[in-house]
């Protein structure tokens, strides 16, 4: 584990390194994506890594649950975030619930992507809608392209809150993800380089 900016990081981490600026990552991001909520009661960061985002959201809203699966990601992410309205679920995130594997590369800690479902042991992964939140005002994903299925697993409390919802999206990935939301009635308020941000 290695810090970079007050920031813990895993070791071997170099992606990171470079993006860190001033104690924050993504801030220009986050604030444009923030400044479209009206309440702030629950946030769900949804591949929240070492708590870039969560650190924010924890300051802003009453409750925040944070998802990630990643062994080493979690023990840095216990060391950056000690706010008390903020729970970690060490879980993936997808349509149903299984067993995955998942790999990780280890000079950019946030690359990590689900290979295998459907297993008998390995990552646990659970559906959003399964833990029955109450008040989401505002979900973020950041999943390494595997936000399609989070979405389907979340479709209940989504339909219920109606939350703004940001997703990242690589350049010259697939926009799915996009174009599901917008058959539940969702449409894209605000771009701002590669955060896609939703609203009902």
């Amino acid at each position: 584990m290695q810090n970079v900016q007050g920031w813990w990081l895993p070791d071997g981490d170099e992606h990171f390194c470079k993006f860190i600026r001033g104690c924050a990552y993504q801030e220009r991001q986050r604030r444009n994506s923030l400044s479209r909520v009206k309440k702030w009661r629950t946030a769900l960061d949804i591949g929240s890594h070492v708590g870039f985002w969560t650190k924010d959201l924890s300051q802003k809203f009453e409750t925040v649950h944070a998802f990630e699966p990643t062994q080493k990601n979690i023990e840095c992410f216990k060391k950056n975030i000690i706010t008390e309205n903020v729970t970690l679920h060490p879980y993936a995130v997808g349509e149903k619930e299984c067993f995955v594997t998942m790999k990780q590369k280890v000079e950019n800690s946030g690359s990590c992507v689900v290979k295998s479902t459907n297993l008998e042991q390995g990552i646990e992964m659970k559906t959003i809608d399964s833990f029955n939140f109450e008040n989401v005002d505002y979900i973020k994903l950041d999943i390494q392209g595997y936000e399609l299925p989070a979405l389907h697993g979340a479709k209940n409390t989504i339909l219920k809150y109606k939350p703004i919802i940001n997703i990242e999206q690589k350049v010259g990935t697939s926009t799915a993800a996009q174009e599901y939301l917008k058959t539940l009635g969702a449409k894209i308020i605000s771009k701002y380089e590669k955060e896609v941000v939703f609203s009902f």
